[in-house]
């Protein structure tokens, strides 16, 4: 389960690493989560051998580096244990050395064909689907995997900062027969077939939501003409952490655009922690007015900050208390 408030759980599936691509991934959590497991490995490696660790646990040792100096080093904690030291903001010392790990036998892969309970899945919150040293052929394993988890009632909702390579996946004239060759050996290995064979009638998969990441007005022009050109059930944009305001007409179905590529959903968020950046208000008022004259999904996510981003909806202000999700995505308002 997860804490996100737009979705009920994240599907992390042999893919390790990521690199910043633009300025508002400066206070990456994922980074920062990271740098804490890699932390609490060489802890354990220090205390009880490399032999203990899991096959994660190095993968995210392998994917951080750890900045020199005594923030990164271990300490003997209570009860004899070793725990990695904090730096004064109370996080790990660490950030992505851009290094991509990839482990084809990772047991995370077949999550959602374990789970019986209808959910939606956010796609990869640590990692990157389409950083360039993720292979497309991982991904057509992957995709094949929410393929036959459509009959369990999943969606995913598949979130990159890269929708350009997204673009050149999806629009491949090998993706479909691609995928279809993994469903026959996915099925095989997890038990569990999809009635008939995908032969790309049900493409764009009903079940699966893409989106892309935008932070401001240049990431929005730059990230979103891709996403437009991506197959898809649903498109969203997270604009999260909105550091600027953003028009978000050209990808929204302004006027006469039925049958266009178009923007489904916004969700929009302020950055929290220590070194978050504020936003103003007024920018998420105003892709909230965008979006109601419309007619786009708007899921007022958090305003960020030290303090008071705990993610319930009261603690948003009154007029934005709003969590909508896009047509057939069910609805969580209160």
């Amino acid at each position: 389960m997860t804490k996100i408030q737009w979705t009920d759980r994240t599907w992390n599936a042999g893919i390790f690493g990521c690199s910043k691509v633009s300025e508002g991934y400066r206070n990456c959590y994922a980074m920062t989560m990271a740098a804490r497991i890699a932390g609490a490995a060489d802890a354990r490696e220090a205390c009880e051998g490399r032999g203990a660790l899991t096959a994660r646990q190095r993968a995210y040792q392998s994917v951080v580096r750890r900045t020199a100096g005594p923030g990164g080093q271990s300490t003997r904690g209570s009860g004899g244990r070793f725990v990695p030291l904090r730096v004064s903001d109370g996080r790990p010392v660490g950030e992505w050395n851009n290094t991509i790990i990839v482990d084809e036998n990772d047991p995370e892969i077949m999550a959602p064909l374990r789970a019986r309970a209808p959910a939606r899945w956010f796609v990869d919150s640590m990692h990157d689907w389409f950083h360039p040293d993720v292979p497309f052929a991982h991904l057509d394993r992957l995709f094949a995997v929410m393929a036959l988890s459509a009959e369990r009632g999943h969606v995913f909702q598949v979130l990159t900062k890269r929708p350009e390579r997204m673009a050149e996946y999806l629009t491949r004239e090998e993706t479909v027969d691609a995928i279809n060759q993994q469903i026959d050996d996915v099925g095989d290995r997890s038990g569990v077939m999809i009635g008939g064979e995908f032969d790309g009638r049900a493409w764009p998969l009903p079940n699966v939501w893409l989106g892309t990441s935008c932070e401001d007005q240049a990431a929005w022009d730059e990230r979103v003409r891709h996403l437009l050109r991506c197959p898809a059930a649903v498109r969203f944009v997270s604009a999260e952490p909105l550091l600027g305001p953003i028009d978000v007409s050209d990808g929204v179905p302004w006027g006469d655009h039925d049958e266009a590529a178009k923007v489904d959903w916004i969700i929009v968020g302020g950055e929290s922690g220590p070194g978050s950046r504020p936003m103003d208000p007024a920018w998420a008022r105003g892709i909230r007015d965008q979006c109601r004259a419309a007619g786009v999904s708007f899921f007022m996510k958090q305003m960020g900050g030290r303090s008071g981003h705990k993610g319930a909806i009261e603690d948003l202000p009154e007029d934005l208390r709003i969590r909508e999700f896009p047509v057939g995505g069910g609805s969580r308002q209160p």
